[in-house]
């Protein structure tokens, strides 16, 4: 794809425009150019609204959809994920005596 570049304009062509318009518009507008010019602010008002409610409505769009994909995302994520208990061993009863007296033990010392 080409890439658009703008002719270039020279300052003294902006300036005749500028001039030109200048002379095209009268110091007292009528009615009807008031009424004209009216009826095309309105509608430029309502196409700026007509934008604004569609970014707005499709930054919620994004919003959601994003939400709903880390949500989808974490879900399967913890299916996958693997409960603590499954990875620790259960204690024997025998170790689990011998844990308890030497709590015992380290309690008594501790306190005397």
């Amino acid at each position: 794809t080409e890439e658009f570049v703008p002719d270039p304009v020279e300052d003294d062509e902006l300036e005749d425009d500028f001039e030109v318009s200048q002379m095209d518009i009268p110091e007292k507008m009528t009615y009807t150019m008031q009424a004209s010019k009216r009826a095309l602010c309105q509608r430029l008002t309502n196409f700026v609204h007509l934008c604004d409610y569609l970014v707005v409505t499709m930054l919620h769009d994004l919003a959601l959809r994003s939400a709903e994909h880390i949500l989808k995302t974490l879900q399967s994520q913890l299916k996958k994920c693997v409960e603590i208990k499954d990875l620790v061993q259960p204690i024997p009863e025998e170790l689990e005596d011998q844990e308890k007296v030497l709590d015992e033990l380290m309690h008594t010392v501790q306190y005397t």
